[in-house]
């Protein structure tokens, strides 16, 4: 129980592999205590585990979430130095666009109105709006 509570004390500090060993070890231990007769400090040690173990995982989430704002920060960044290749890398979640989405990209009909749709990262982003009943 000592151990956890030292890696607990430096848990920003910890690296991956060191996380899911944090984790592993608060599990473990809960299931020992689990295993003894409920009296009140079996019990507090258990909710006491279980609240470091929401740490830690939401420590994990922390750091994913990390991740993801970086990879769309650096995909901002690039696109804004080399614009919008063709065969640049697609964000995460981002889709190809479709066949009638390029078309429409093309030629519109009839003159474009601009929205303006806010994008993460971005201050406001004009977008083409094409009246589909004109056409």
């Amino acid at each position: 129980m000592d151990r956890i509570k030292e890696m607990l004390d430096t848990l920003t500090e910890l690296n991956e592999d060191q996380l899911a060993e944090l984790q592993s070890a608060i599990v473990g231990e809960f299931e020992t205590v689990e295993k003894e007769d409920p009296t009140p400090q079996t019990v507090d040690a258990m909710t006491s585990l279980a609240d470091m173990l929401d740490t830690v995982r939401n420590e994990a989430k922390r750091r994913e979430a990390q991740v993801e704002e970086l990879a769309a920060r650096a995909a901002e960044a690039a696109m804004r130095v080399k614009g919008e290749a063709e065969d640049a890398p697609k964000a995460e979640g981002e889709a190809e666009p479709m066949e009638e989405d390029k078309e429409a990209e093309k030629a519109p009909a009839v003159p474009a109105i601009y929205l303006a749709v806010p994008k993460v990262g971005v201050e406001v982003q004009l977008v083409p709006f094409h009246n589909s009943v004109a056409d």
